[in-house]
């Protein structure tokens, strides 16, 4: 079975080792709790015992993420600032825009409001 195909908290084996699926990317390691990114192409070994957990991953507000995203975009600015005076007007104000788009882009990508 594809790694896409197993449902969130059903147990497989991976590599030699027992993974339960946690989001549409990554699981975790049974008995460690180490998360890993499982290729969508590799055929997995499904576990026959039953064990599952149906339990979806904790979601994040959308208030913590736009607060976490403008937090970086501050920090980035800041340390833009501490270079600004080796760069002349044109590549200022290009670095700015850049970042700009970026955190815009970000928030869009993740159906964010923006302001």
């Amino acid at each position: 079975m594809k790694f896409s195909q197993v449902a969130i908290g059903q147990v497989f084996e991976y590599e030699g080792e027992q993974y339960r699926k946690t989001t549409s990317l990554v699981a975790s390691h049974v008995e460690s709790g180490n998360q890993k990114l499982i290729p969508r192409y590799v055929d997995l070994i499904m576990d026959d015992s039953g064990q599952t957990e149906n339990k979806e991953p904790d979601a994040l507000y959308s208030e913590q993420v736009v607060q976490a995203i403008s937090s970086h975009k501050f920090k980035i600015s800041q340390a833009l600032q501490s270079i600004e005076n080796l760069l002349d007007e044109e590549r200022r104000q290009v670095l700015h825009d850049q970042v700009e788009n970026a955190y815009h882009d970000l928030k869009a990508s993740l159906a964010l409001d923006s302001d």
